[in-house]
C-alpha cells in the first residue's frame, strides 16, 4: 500500500491501515507492507514503483518504506532506479532549457497546439519556471505519441533536448536522461572548434557514450539581425520541427506562420514579417561531429572555494535544479526550515548573451542603474583630479560631476563583467 502522507507516530499510514485492518484474522492473508510517495510533491516515476515490486520481490519485504527520497538518516527508502523510457517506440519526448522573456515557452506551447491540431497525436506539455520571471530559469516538458499519454510526472527520458542557452552547459545537467541515439541542440555564439573547446568535459563524454547526434545554431546573432532582439523562440521552434520532424517540415512552417499572425498580428506588418524571417532562417543549424575518444575524457569537479558549507552542500545543488536528489542528511539540523541570508552572492550566473555597456552621453549621474542592480554590478565613482589623471578610464568616458560638493570632480560608470562567460 503506498500512501502520500506521513502520520510521525502512528503505527502506518492510514491507507496501510485500513487494509490491514481488512484482513485482520483472515487464514493464508497476503503480506502486507506499507510505504509513502510523492512527499515534498516530488514526482513518482515508472523507475520508483519498480523499485517497489523489487522490494515485494524479496524474501522479507521491506515495511514502512519512502520512495523518491534517499534516506540516508532513517535509511527508510527503497533504492533509486534509472528512469525508465515508457510509452514504447511511439513516444516522442522533449524538453528545452531556455531563459525567461526569450519566448522558449510561448514558442512550445505553439508547438503543441500545431501537432495537437494537425496530426492524431496525443499531446501533453508542462512549463516549469523560476520565480525570477524574465532572466530566469525556464523548462518546457513536451510528449508527443500514438497512444493516450497517461505519464503525470515530468520528462526524465527525452529523446531530444534543446539548449537555448549556452552558460547552461556548466550550470545544470542539460544531458541528464537523454536516451541513447537522442538529439540535442544547443543555441551558441560558438562554432567549430572553438564550440568543441569550450562544451564541458562532463557533455562531450556523455555525446560520445550514448552516440547523440548534435547540433548548433546562433539563433542569437540571427534575431540580432532580423531585428527580435533576444526573442529566438521562433528561430529554434523551426529548427526543432526541421530537425526532428515530428510532423512535415512544410506543414509545421505553414502551421507557424499561421500562428504568428494570431500571435503577433495585433502588432503590426514589421513584426509579422521578422517572424517569418525567423522561420526562414531555422535551416541555419550545423552538425557537429562527435569524437569517439571523448569517451575517454575526465569529467571536472566542483571548483573549490570559501563559500559556506550551507551555500556548498544546499544552495548550489538547489540552484543547479538538483534539490529533488539531495539527500536527507543534507537538511541535518535544520529541521525548523531556516535559511542562511546573503546566499545571492553565490549566485553570479552569467546567462547574459551581451554585456551592458555605459554611454556616458546619456548618462544623467541619477545613479538608479546602480540601486537597482541586483548583484552590484554597476558602479558609479567619483574622483577628484590627481585620481581622474591616474585612473584608466578614457576621457570620452568620463563626465563633469553633478552636484554641490561636487566641483571640479570627476564622475564614472563601471559595470562589472560576469566571472563565468556567457
Amino acid at each position: 500500500m503506498l500512501d502520500r502522507t506521513k502520520e510521525p507516530g502512528a503505527n502506518g499510514e492510514p491507507l496501510y491501515l485500513d487494509v490491514k485492518d481488512c484482513f485482520y484474522g483472515t487464514e493464508n492473508a497476503p503480506i502486507i507492507v506499507g510505504g509513502r510517495y510523492g512527499l515534498g510533491s516530488k514526482d513518482t516515476t515508472p523507475a520508483q514503483i519498480l523499485a517497489v515490486y523489487e522490494n515485494l520481490a524479496l524474501p522479507m519485504p521491506k515495511n514502512q518504506f519512502t520512495i523518491g527520497i534517499e534516506d540516508d538518516v532513517t535509511f527508510a527508502s527503497l533504492p533509486m532506479k534509472e528512469e525508465v523510457a515508457m510509452g514504447g517506440a511511439g513516444m516522442f519526448q522533449a524538453k528545452f532549457y531556455g531563459l525567461g522573456a526569450d519566448g522558449t515557452v510561448g514558442a512550445n506551447k505553439n508547438s503543441v497546439k500545431i501537432i495537437g491540431d494537425n496530426t492524431d497525436k496525443h499531446c501533453q506539455a508542462y512549463f516549469s519556471y523560476d520565480s525570477k520571471k524574465s532572466g530566469g530559469f525556464t523548462c518546457s516538458h513536451l510528449r508527443f505519441g500514438d497512444e493516450p499519454i497517461r505519464s503525470t510526472y515530468l520528462v526524465t527520458t527525452p529523446n531530444f533536448v534543446a539548449c537555448h542557452v549556452q552558460a547552461y552547459l556548466h550550470m545544470y545537467d542539460v544531458t541528464r536522461g537523454l536516451q541513447k541515439g537522442g538529439t540535442f541542440l544547443l543555441n551558441t555564439v560558438w562554432d567549430g572548434d572553438k564550440l568543441v573547446e569550450n562544451l564541458p568535459n562532463n557533455v562531450k563524454k556523455y555525446f560520445a557514450d550514448n552516440n547523440i547526434k548534435v547540433y548548433y545554431i546562433n539563433a542569437t546573432k540571427i534575431a540580432q539581425e532580423i531585428g527580435l532582439g533576444n526573442r529566438t523562440n521562433t528561430i529554434l521552434q523551426s529548427a526543432f520541427f526541421r530537425i526532428t520532424e515530428v510532423i512535415p517540415v512544410d506543414l509545421a512552417i505553414e502551421q507557424m506562420k499561421k500562428f504568428i499572425v494570431k500571435s503577433y498580428g495585433r502588432k503590426g506588418e514589421d513584426v509579422v514579417n521578422k517572424n517569418y524571417q525567423a522561420v526562414d532562417r531555422g535551416n541555419e543549424y550545423t552538425e557537429l561531429a562527435v569524437d569517439p575518444a571523448w569517451s575517454n575524457l575526465t569529467v571536472e569537479g566542483p571548483v573549490a572555494d570559501n563559500a559556506p558549507e550551507f551555500v556548498h552542500n544546499v544552495v548550489r545543488p538547489i540552484n543547479a535544479q538538483n534539490g529533488d536528489l539531495l539527500p536527507v542528511s543534507a537538511f541535518k539540523g535544520r529541521e525548523d526550515g531556516t535559511w542562511d541570508a546573503g546566499t545571492a552572492a553565490y549566485e553570479k550566473r552569467g546567462v547574459g548573451a551581451f554585456v551592458p555597456m555605459w554611454k556616458a552621453e546619456n548618462c544623467i549621474q541619477c545613479n538608479k542603474c546602480a540601486l537597482v542592480c541586483p548583484h552590484a554590478a554597476i558602479r558609479p565613482f567619483v574622483m577628484d583630479e590627481a585620481e581622474a589623471a591616474a585612473s584608466p578610464f578614457k576621457e570620452e568616458d568620463k563626465l563633469k560631476a553633478i552636484g554641490k560638493g561636487f566641483e571640479g570632480m570627476t564622475f564614472v560608470q563601471v559595470v562589472r563583467r560576469a566571472r563565468r562567460p556567457s
